[in-house]
């Protein structure tokens, strides 16, 4: 099983809609319609006259804390910012691990060039109850984006898998030559150019050192930092820390590391 949460808005017809299409995907879920109290009429308005097999409810934040407290550890719950279109998460990636938690693009594009942002913030996500109990319980639904669930995530650190979100980047050109296929035999260095950002280096070096198949080398490049981070990184053997003389940005150090390398991923 699986559950749904989609933060309603205030428009009947458009939480109708939402309904509609998340029921065209073929979904099999739990849907809950969730928004205030004072919304609730309207909510279930939306769901009655959807005409959809959804298994859909009206729900209420208390609604939703009772619905968190009820699921097994690992049923995957997912979150839809009010707006956003539905697309289908990859719910099994959650259900491999406890306490873990995976960014939903929700059709984000990604920028057709590697050094530019993505055009907007990604508040959805897909987590495992065990960890949604953890840090949802007495929390608003206005506050349930993932922008601001960081602090109380950050929190967890140590308890916390952050699973990796399928997305596809345009292919603009076709490659030169073929290249052989990435398989679990293939050498992997992890690369994390760093620039005074201390207080997530620790967590980031964590997940890296857990994944189920781990790197084969892990560097972290220091961008000239006032002081680069060698006692995080001392505490993890593993760990590979190289400094830039100038602060050169994090393009130039991912691509210096990657020629200076063997690696074959």
């Amino acid at each position: 099983m699986n559950v749904l949460v989609i933060e309603a808005t205030h428009n009947i017809d458009d939480a109708r809609a939402c309904l509609q299409h998340v029921a065209a995907s073929g979904h099999d879920g739990l849907v809950l319609l969730a928004g205030e109290t004072d919304a609730m009429a309207g909510i279930a308005e939306a769901i009655r006259t959807s005409n959809t097999a959804l298994r859909a409810k009206a729900a209420s934040a208390a609604d939703l804390t009772a619905t968190l407290e009820n699921l097994d550890a690992r049923t995957p719950v997912a979150f839809l910012p009010r707006g956003a279109a539905f697309s289908q998460p990859e719910w099994s990636r959650v259900t491999r691990l406890p306490h873990s938690v995976m960014a939903w693009p929700i059709d984000k594009p990604l920028p057709e060039h590697s050094c530019s942002e993505p055009d907007s913030t990604i508040e959805g996500w897909v987590m495992s109850a065990d960890l949604a109990r953890l840090v949802l319980v007495g929390r608003p639904l206005s506050r349930w984006r993932l922008s601001m669930l960081g602090l109380a995530l950050e929190e967890k650190a140590e308890r916390v898998h952050w699973i990796s979100s399928p997305n596809v980047a345009p292919a603009l050109h076709a490659p030169a030559a073929a290249e052989p296929k990435v398989t679990r035999s293939a050498r992997v260095v992890a690369i994390i150019p760093h620039f005074a950002c201390e207080r997530w280096l620790a967590a980031a070096l964590t997940s890296l050192t857990r994944q189920t198949r781990a790197p084969d080398g892990i560097v972290v490049i220091d961008d000239a930092s006032p002081e680069p981070p060698a006692d995080i990184c001392r505490r993890f053997p593993e760990v590979t820390l190289l400094r830039s003389t100038d602060n050169v940005g994090p393009y130039r150090l991912t691509q210096q590391v990657i020629n200076d390398t063997g690696y074959d991923a």
